[in-house]
Order: C-alpha cells, then structure tokens, then sequence
C-alpha cells in the first residue's frame, strides 16, 4: 500500500470533533464505497456545508502526480460564504477602532472585494469608521454549488 494523497486542515486550534462529518463522509465514500478521493471530494465538502468544519478551517489536499517526473502537488479547499467567511477569512470578533464586538453590518460588494462597515453608533450618533475589507484570492475557482448560502472554492498550491 502507498500514500497516494493527504489531507490536511488548515485552523490553529482546530477542534477534533469538528472533523467527524468529513472523516464520516470520506469513511463512506472512499473506504467503504471505493471511490477515488479525488472523485468524491465534491459530495463530501458539500454534505459538510452544513458542519462547523467549513467555518473553521480551509482543507488542503496533497497528492502524487505521475508524469514524466513525479511532483507533489497540493489543491487547497476554502469554504467561501459572504456574511460569515468572506473568500474564506473569518470575521473579526470586534471593530478594530471602536472595540464594539459583533458590530458588522451586512457586506458590501466593490469588485471583488467584500467589504464590512462597522454598524456602531457614537454617542454623537456618528457612525464609527471601522471597516474591513477582503480582496479575493488570486487563483480562486469554484468547485461546489451553493450550499446553505456558502460553497467550497479551490486553487492549486505551489509545492516546493
């Protein structure tokens, strides 16, 4: 037997349990059903859209690629949704200037870029300039449909 492919998450403090549905759904899949992981990696990010998983970590998967020369080459899995994980970032807790936490209104777009404005009010009811801003990713494709508002999106990782 040869390891052919490995998967890798991506959070710093990710949890374990956070993993069941995709370990579950890829149990399923590959292991028990035979499918090639490379096959099967759609049905599974998209029955986990639901989870915490995609909220938490983007996946990357490593893999053996035969050629003329064998390479290792790397596709990186982002869970993308506009109100909650803007082209795979997650949200500051709190608005960097006034400290107000959760304090983000709904995002607009410019371009390619989502944009949060913090929502809070002064006491001058003057709004408070704090914002964020998330360009999107050189490289970006789409890889699943919409799921529960968000989808899974790819791009190919140098490796080295």
């Amino acid at each position: 037997m040869s390891l052919s492919h490995l998967v890798s998450f991506t959070a710093q403090k990710l949890h374990p349990l956070l993993l069941t549905p995709f370990l579950l759904d890829y149990a399923q899949r590959v292991l028990v059903e035979g499918f090639a992981l490379e096959d099967a990696m759609e049905t599974i990010l998209s029955s986990t859209s639901h989870a915490n998983l995609c909220r938490h970590s983007t996946i990357v998967r490593f893999f053996l690629k035969m050629s003329t020369v064998p390479a290792i080459q790397a596709t990186e899995y982002i869970f993308t949704h506009e109100r909650l994980r803007p082209w795979g970032h997650s949200l500051p807790i709190s608005c960097p200037i006034c400290k107000c936490p959760r304090a983000w209104a709904r995002p607009i777009k410019e371009k390619n870029t989502v944009v949060f404005w913090c929502k809070t009010l002064n006491a001058n009811s003057a709004k408070c300039p704090g914002r964020v801003r998330y360009p999107r990713p050189d490289g970006l494709m789409p890889f699943s449909r919409v799921v529960g508002g968000g989808k899974w999106m790819t791009r190919e990782l140098q490796v080295i």
